[in-house]
């Protein structure tokens, strides 16, 4: 289990297959926009005052192509290359652990989707998400 302490740094960084299942709050302009979040299983989490946009959740299972760097700071594998890396479907998104003010994967607040008469589905679509493949961040 991982337990993830958001402050007000932004991250964006892969976290495939991981169980995030304790209070996530990013009261401090906690941000995971643009992170992999693809198997990552939130069930019982308490999502509030963080901001997911653009992160990318998955109903079904996957494959995603990823980079990593090594000891000394090199990507792995070398471009043009990427390594495989399987995940199943995002699990725990749920309105009942997700507060008015979490920012989901469309950019908007859970209020601001449900103002629209926007569907939990729909809230965590990004239309620039990292789906197909993660290079690290210099």
């Amino acid at each position: 289990m991982i337990k993830l302490m958001l402050t007000r740094y932004s991250m964006k960084f892969c976290i495939l297959s991981s169980k995030l299942r304790r209070h996530l709050s990013g009261s401090i302009c906690g941000s995971m926009s643009h992170t992999c979040l693809q198997g990552a299983d939130f069930t019982g989490a308490k999502l509030a005052a963080v901001n997911f946009t653009d992160a990318a959740v998955e109903e079904t299972k996957g494959t995603l192509a990823v980079r990593y760097r090594d000891d000394q700071g090199n990507q792995t594998p070398e471009p043009p290359d990427f390594m495989p890396l399987n995940y199943q479907a995002t699990k725990g998104f749920d309105l009942v652990w997700l507060a008015d003010d979490f920012i989901c994967p469309n950019g908007m607040t859970v209020s601001a989707n449900q103002a629209q008469g926007l569907s939990l589905q729909q809230m965590l679509i990004s239309a620039t998400a990292p789906t197909l493949q993660w290079v690290p961040q210099d």
